[in-house]
């Protein structure tokens, strides 16, 4: 990935759940494929800048899906894209079939796109298919933002990958989107009032042109290797607690720095529990904005009890 300007990674796993927790030899492969593949990218990519790497969501919604449970679409080094469509008042609203998840940045339409097709040709002369045809899925919403970040880039090619995602989310729209958990974090660097933020939408509908009008004026220069990154400092310790059933326990961790401006961060949570699938895991901010990090995995969107949690 590493000689191109921007991927898209239109694919992903689809395997349960349950299954991606016990396979421990799994997990350390995809781990050392990030680091070999995706960090490649991104300290040698575009002449150190980062190669912007874009990832589909996915489409697992109903069956309890999220994007917090992929390796592919949680890491930080990812534009991670949800998928919008319009409902019969052509309204947005969030794609019946699009993964939620603390990880997704923005979200494009992803549902009616048109796109070219294969036209087969029998023995006989005859056709089967067409030059086109409607497709829906996050596959696709994920190449309209790879489109624009290529515009971006064209703008300003001095922009490192972790501005691109800054500016996708800083210019991303809520404006006549009618669903999605829609908070206000406290970043108070804009506008002094924070920004909208939902699991479903990330920080909202992409908007190209105001995307590549911000790129054209940014004169930071964000990349892997002038980040701070504070790994392995803040830790929790041994808890030792029992979650009762129906009940839930808060642990807190304290970061002495009033000057630290975040733009992610990744929690290892190690825990025990006869039932994996009836757990709930938030994040909360210091301004009270919540990342859910766990929802009741491997269960359909019907059967969670905890439908606004």
């Amino acid at each position: 990935m590493k000689d191109y300007d921007v991927v898209n990674h239109s694919w992903g796993r689809k395997e349960n759940f349950v299954k991606q927790l016990q396979n421990e030899k799994d997990q350390s492969i995809a781990d050392q494929w990030l680091t070999d593949n995706y960090l490649s990218a991104l300290k040698q990519g575009r002449n150190g800048l980062g190669t912007v790497i874009v990832n589909s969501a996915g489409n697992e919604r109903m069956e309890g899906g999220n994007a917090n449970y992929s390796y592919l679409t949680s890491a930080p080094y990812t534009v991670v894209v949800g998928a919008a469509t319009l409902d019969d008042n052509h309204k947005t609203v969030i794609a019946p079939y699009s993964n939620a998840g603390a990880s997704v940045l923005v979200s494009a339409h992803g549902s009616n796109v048109t796109t070219t097709s294969r036209r087969l040709i029998n023995a006989n002369g005859g056709t089967l298919g067409s030059d086109a045809a409607s497709v829906n899925g996050t596959s696709y919403s994920a190449p309209i933002v790879t489109g624009i970040i290529a515009l971006m880039l064209e703008a300003n090619p001095n922009l490192g990958y972790r501005d691109v995602q800054e500016i996708l989310s800083l210019t991303a729209t809520s404006e006549n989107v009618l669903t999605g958990d829609w908070q206000w974090n406290g970043d108070s660097t804009w506008n002094n009032g924070g920004r909208h933020v939902s699991h479903d939408f990330g920080y909202g509908l992409v908007d190209a042109k105001a995307a590549v009008r911000l790129a054209e004026n940014w004169h930071l220069q964000s990349t892997y290797d002038n980040q701070t990154r504070l790994e392995h400092i803040y830790r929790s310790g041994k808890l030792d607690q029992q979650i009762d059933d129906n009940s839930g326990r808060q642990f807190s961790v304290t970061v002495n720095s009033s000057t630290l401006r975040v733009e992610n961060v990744s929690v290892t949570v190690n825990l025990t529990h006869s039932r994996a699938s009836d757990v709930a895991l938030k994040l909360i901010s210091p301004s009270g904005t919540e990342s859910l990090l766990l929802n009741e995995a491997g269960k359909s969107q019907d059967n969670r009890r905890r439908q606004n949690l």
